[in-house]
């Protein structure tokens, strides 16, 4: 089929469907007759706006993502930035790359977390960022396991006050 063919087909495709809302009708009504093509084109222009907009409003929670304040609000502050980037990427946007998502993973965790995933985010086991992932929930799902069977071993849990370490000179 030739192009003047497919605009036509497009037309008459289109007159039927838009008829039943007063302002694409109108849209459609100032487009040249059997010009299916330039109706197409005005129908997906505001759609293509919405999504610049909604990847400009989540492009600093897909880079630089609220951090978790605490253990217990780890998870849900990798699965909000999760779905910031699922968003995004729906909104014709470009996903992080997997080290930007290692990287930013430790930057959203509590200190005393990100300290420890640091030491060990460089084994090869733990080289994607699905990986290191799992490894946080993990350690925090032990953390937790050893707050409610042995609070004083897990002193990072702790509300009291840390212990000093003391260094020999």
């Amino acid at each position: 089929a030739t192009l003047l063919e497919i605009a036509r087909q497009l037309w008459a495709m289109l007159n039927p469907l838009l008829s039943s809302d007063s302002e694409k009708a109108t849209m459609f009504a100032n487009v040249p007759r059997h010009n299916g093509i330039e109706a197409w084109r005005r129908l997906a222009e505001p759609i293509n706006e919405d999504k610049a907009m909604v990847r400009r409003d989540l492009l600093a929670s897909v880079t630089n993502p609220r951090g978790a304040s605490s253990i217990d609000k780890i998870e849900s502050a990798i699965e909000e930035w999760d779905t910031n980037i699922r968003l995004f990427v729906a909104a014709d946007g470009a996903a992080p790359s997997d080290e930007t998502k290692r990287m930013t993973l430790v930057q959203m965790l509590p200190m005393e977390i990100a300290a420890y995933v640091s030491m060990h985010e460089a084994q090869s086991d733990l080289r994607t960022s699905s990986a290191l992932k799992r490894f946080v929930f993990k350690y925090v799902r032990s953390l937790r396991n050893l707050k409610r069977t042995a609070p004083r071993a897990a002193h990072i849990l702790d509300e009291g006050p840390q212990p000093e370490l003391e260094v020999e000179g």
